[in-house]
């Protein structure tokens, strides 16, 4: 498993996001026999790599490609749902990706900024997961430790800001 994510207000729905069979979810998690029922079946790939809520429960940011799968095919893409997994936008490639390691979402402001960490670098959505770019500014690779380090308060602020905040960094 990549992500389980359990709804906020309603113990019953709980998605679970799979290494090598997408996005699941079930609506009676509290019941002693679970429903899963599968998301992204029609999907190109279901190697799923990891997903995030956004500003509602009803909307998940899901990225696909397995960063622990050698063999990822059809990886390093971001797609969302706005209606709890019944459907899904157009799939968005993230240039040079070809898997998604984390998924973070800020749903402070009045639009979602999605952080999207991958083999490539990190990817920054101001628009709601419209449109991605990548914040080369915000990423380096630790030579020392051997993984990428994230810089979350700058990526979400101001990408120039050499000093990040603690309590905001996501290692990786």
């Amino acid at each position: 498993m990549r992500t389980i994510l359990p709804h906020p207000t309603n113990p019953d729905i709980v998605y679970v996001l799979t290494s090598e069979g997408g996005l699941w979810k079930a609506t009676n998690f509290t019941q002693n026999k679970r429903n899963w029922v599968p998301l992204t079946d029609g999907l190109t790939t279901t190697s799923g790599g990891a997903a995030a809520f956004g500003r509602t429960p009803d909307t998940i940011y899901v990225g696909l490609g397995d960063p622990l799968l050698t063999a990822s095919l059809g990886g390093g893409i971001m797609i969302k749902t706005m209606d709890g997994g019944n459907t899904f936008s157009a799939p968005i490639q993230l240039p040079g990706a070809l898997d998604v390691r984390d998924v973070k979402v800020d749903a402070s402001g009045s639009q979602d900024i999605v952080l999207v960490a991958t083999g490539a670098g990190l990817f920054r959505s101001t628009d709601g997961g419209a449109t991605y770019a990548q914040a080369t500014d915000t990423v380096f690779l630790d030579p020392f430790l051997g993984f990428f380090r994230f810089r979350l308060a700058a990526s979400l602020t101001a990408p120039s800001t050499a000093t990040p905040v603690p309590a905001a960094r996501l290692w990786r």
